[in-house]
């Protein structure tokens, strides 16, 4: 006798044989699928022991019975356990996952969550984020929205002394992303001095504070132009920044880079304080060549007394007058400094 039974529901079928011996044998299949992943199993009577493969394959044993369960709903192979970074999305812990492309300024964040206002993060679409700092009424510096817009800061156009060297609304020629100048920064000093200035050490320290009260940036790393009959700005002054630009406090090119600023002429004069404002004046002290090298004995014994002579330039020139005009000056005479910023931003 042969019977043959078929069911309606998707996916499944059961067949079953049975003679006058009242032998009978079941085979049941399964199957089915979903979004993540497929399952199959093969069932025989009952089972008492179970055992799982590196594959992720379930067997269960008793006696001769066996069940075996192949399972492909991992998110990563091997039997590895997810982890951010894999590139692999675990639907449980991770709301993204792209792997080596992770980024807290992409779309998915290095902890794969999904970009958004108020992450404390800056990401597309962002003009900054500063998380539950963000505020719309918000006066201090930095100052971003609920909606993830610059209202004051570096890249909102608006110039902020305190924080700031510079702010072109954005990446220039020289005025980085965090507001700072690309390259050396030049400025004339807005005091003045007679030639005794405590020596080059002393000229120096003039120059670094001026550096430090304007909130340029390295302030302590600015040397005054000058030199002396045995020192000279070419013992310190060096072309490893080859490539950067020499620039006003305000923005302006001198030079493209130290070769075009020693041999001149410049593209603008420097007459530019530390403040970006316009000098009133034009003498300076210098004894120094377009070079860096000494021009004369006249430097004010080593820039240390009033009673001796000092040679100087003046600062409206694009010509090598900038730094070599005229010598045997009285050193009881008040006139400026050139001031170099000696450790040049990085531009990538």
């Amino acid at each position: 006798m042969l019977a043959c039974a078929s069911s309606d529901e998707p996916g499944a079928t059961t067949s079953a044989l049975s003679d006058e011996s009242s032998s009978t044998l079941e085979l049941e299949v399964t199957s089915s699928s979903t979004s993540t992943g497929s399952s199959a199993s093969t069932s025989q009577a009952t089972t008492d022991d179970t055992s799982t493969d590196a594959l992720g394959t379930n067997s269960t044993t008793t006696g001769d019975d066996t069940t075996t369960t192949i399972n492909n709903d991992a998110t990563t192979t091997g039997g590895a356990t997810p982890e951010c970074g894999d590139g692999h999305h675990d639907l449980e812990t991770e709301e993204c996952d792209e792997g080596e492309d992770n980024s807290d300024e992409g779309s998915c964040t290095t902890e794969c969550t999904l970009a958004v206002c108020g992450d404390n993060k800056r990401g597309p679409g962002e003009e900054c984020d500063l998380g539950p700092l963000n505020d719309d009424n918000g006066d201090s510096y930095p100052t971003c929205s609920e909606s993830c817009e610059l209202l004051i800061g570096c890249g909102d156009g608006v110039l902020q002394p305190s924080e700031e060297e510079c702010d072109h609304d954005g990446r220039s020629d020289t005025c980085s992303p965090k507001c700072e100048w690309w390259g050396r920064v030049v400025f004339v000093s807005s005091t003045a001095h007679t030639g005794d200035l405590g020596g080059l050490a002393g000229a120096d320290e003039v120059c670094r504070e001026l550096a430090f009260g304007a909130g340029l940036a390295h302030p302590t790393s600015y040397r005054a132009w000058l030199s002396t009959d045995s020192e000279s700005i070419a013992s310190w002054i060096t072309a490893t920044d080859e490539g950067k630009k020499l620039v006003r406090a305000d923005g302006w090119t001198i030079a493209n880079n130290l070769e075009e600023f020693f041999a001149g002429p410049f593209k603008v004069p420097i007459n530019v304080t530390e403040w970006g404002e316009p000098a009133e004046f034009s003498a300076m002290w210098t004894n120094t060549s377009n070079a860096g090298h000494a021009v004369s004995e006249d430097d004010c014994d080593g820039w240390t007394r009033i009673d001796a002579a000092g040679h100087a330039g003046e600062n409206g020139k694009l010509d090598v007058g900038w730094t070599d005009s005229y010598g045997n000056q009285s050193c009881a005479n008040l006139k400026h400094l050139y001031c170099v910023e000696g450790l040049p931003n990085a531009n990538p």
